[in-house]
């Protein structure tokens, strides 16, 4: 038995060694498990670090071209976002955009137009690999803008800034003139003929009124005059030589106010129409940088709506002022007697229709207006045999050369039997500012240029014409034959050749977007929404 076991014995010589290695070969392997488990944890937090930084950097580039888009003057321009790189410590990240003004907007749902913004953050690999990358896209939508609140408060009177004429008449009228609207004149008036003003009048040199003019009117013993009043800083007289001191304004100089007179005019500045000219140039629409999207018919000045506008910007270029220099050489006819057209753009439209119908049923030729239109060159409206014109929609027109309005009847309320417009003030049933008001901005490079404009410094010329809106002439306005208006006539001088008559239109609040001397924004940049990625 002892042999046995002995022989056993040597028989389990060296499993102890088996053993050791076999421990030490699990140990080795949990070491290396545990050496590759913390090895792939690490790549693997890296690899999160990296790509949550690579999303950080895509966000970026979605704010940088957000930024972009927010702070141009040009957020419409197709060509505003091109693939553009920026550099981190991190790494970079490329960001770019696409505009879609397609209408109905299927991106942007409701709004005009929507830009398709797209960012790729790129980290670097440590190892050298490939760059970490992530990709974020978003939305931002655009919408237009259409009216803004009155800055300028010129454009409640009709307001003449010019000073210094040599005849010493900065203003004058030696015909059958009604003002019924509020009168402002930057230096002399001078009143002749049977004119009356019946609002309130601003002068701030003298005013002279020959006999039988008035301001202000009496009925027997009774002064009647609208009670804003009459101030007129430098006296009156009734002769052109004065004397005009000591100060006076009375019925002596045949002014009848109520309250009675004062030298205390309001002040107010006239607008920089050359430099609203320049900023709506670059951003009108239809206009030189943006063309009809959908038209029909067409326009009367180039017979091509791609030159309609403009005749001289580059395709495709950047939104610029210096290509404002009136190159349309033929006039913009807005209303011809025959023949409808359409211009339409995402953001505004300019449409002619002659046989249109109103609610009533009634033929009432139409212009259709929306946003801000600008036509470098001269324009016109003064159709044959059409005596009553309505217009739709609010807008601005600007005109590089002059504007003609001529034998007929532009109104934004009317009364039909009539054939001319409805004179009562704005309000409910009559003139509705906020949803029809056009305002025409001319001669923004000179005047002339049409047969019924007598001079190279005529930006507007009224004959025979009612006109209920908006008109401001960079240069003169000139009525050759008698007029009537309804709403803020604004020029650096006006010539009367004839009669003009003023209707009332009290004081305005929301005005078109592109009126002078309003911020030149003619959208509105949503923040960006509908991030993915």
């Amino acid at each position: 038995m002892k042999r046995i076991l002995k022989r056993l014995g040597r028989d389990e010589r060296g499993f102890a060694l088996v053993l050791a290695l076999g421990v030490t070969v699990v140990l080795s392997m949990t070491v290396v498990t545990v050496i590759e488990s913390t090895t792939a944890n690490e790549r693997t937090a890296v690899q999160s670090k990296n790509r949550v930084s690579a999303y950080t950097l895509a966000e970026a580039g979605i704010n940088l071209a957000a930024s972009v888009i927010r702070t141009t003057s040009t957020p419409t321009y197709a060509g505003l976002l091109p693939p553009t790189t920026t550099t981190y410590d991190n790494g970079f990240v490329v960001w770019s955009g696409t505009l879609d003004d397609t209408q109905p907007n299927t991106n942007c749902p409701g709004y005009v137009a929507c830009w398709m913004l797209k960012a790729i953050g790129h980290v670097r690999n440590p190892s050298g690999g490939s760059d970490v990358m992530r990709t974020v896209t978003a939305r931002v939508p655009v919408d237009a803008i259409y009216s803004q609140k009155l800055v300028n408060n010129v454009y409640d009177y009709v307001y003449v800034y010019g000073t210094n004429d040599p005849s010493g008449c900065d203003f004058s009228n030696a015909n059958n003139s009604s003002f019924g609207s509020r009168l402002y004149v930057q230096g002399n008036l001078c009143l002749s003929g049977s004119t009356a003003i019946t609002n309130e009048i601003d002068v701030w040199g003298h005013a002279v009124l020959a006999n039988p003019s008035t301001i202000g009117q009496k009925a027997g013993n009774t002064i009647t005059n609208d009670t804003a009043g009459v101030h007129i800083a430098g006296g009156c007289s009734t002769a052109a030589a004065g004397p005009f001191t000591p100060w006076a304004c009375g019925s002596t100089q045949a002014v009848y106010a109520n309250p009675v007179a004062d030298a205390s005019p309001t002040t107010l500045t006239a607008p920089n129409v050359t430099a609203s000219a320049q900023g709506w140039y670059r951003q009108a629409s239809p206009g030189p940088y943006s063309p009809c999207k959908t038209s029909l018919g067409l326009p009367s000045n180039t017979s091509n709506w791609a030159t309609a506008f403009d005749n001289d910007v580059p395709a495709g270029s950047q939104p610029d002022s210096s290509h404002m220099n009136r190159s349309i050489g033929s006039t913009f006819d807005l209303t011809p007697s025959s023949g409808a057209y359409s211009c339409k753009t995402a953001y505004g439209e300019l449409s002619w229709d002659p046989n249109a119908t109103d609610a009533n049923g009634n033929t009432v030729p139409t212009l259709t207006i929306k946003g801000t239109i600008f036509i470098d060159g001269n324009a016109r409206i003064a159709p044959s045999n059409i005596q009553l014109i309505r217009y739709v929609g609010v807008a601005s027109i600007y005109v590089s050369g002059s504007f003609v309005l001529k034998g007929t009847h532009v109104c934004a309320a009317y009364v039909f039997s009539a054939k001319d417009c409805d004179w009562s003030a704005p309000g409910s049933g009559h003139w509705n500012v906020s949803q029809n008001f056009l305002q025409i901005v001319a001669g923004v490079i000179g005047g002339g240029g049409q047969s019924e404009t007598p001079t190279a410094s005529t930006s507007v010329e009224l004959t025979s014409a009612s006109y209920q809106g908006g008109i401001t002439a960079n240069l003169n306005t000139d009525v050759s034959s008698g007029s009537t208006t309804q709403g803020p006539l604004v020029q650096r001088s006006m010539t009367l050749g004839q009669s003009l008559v003023t209707k009332p239109f009290g004081t305005l609040t929301d005005v078109p977007t592109a009126t002078p001397d309003n911020p030149i924004a003619a959208y509105k940049v949503m923040p960006p929404s509908s991030f993915s990625g």
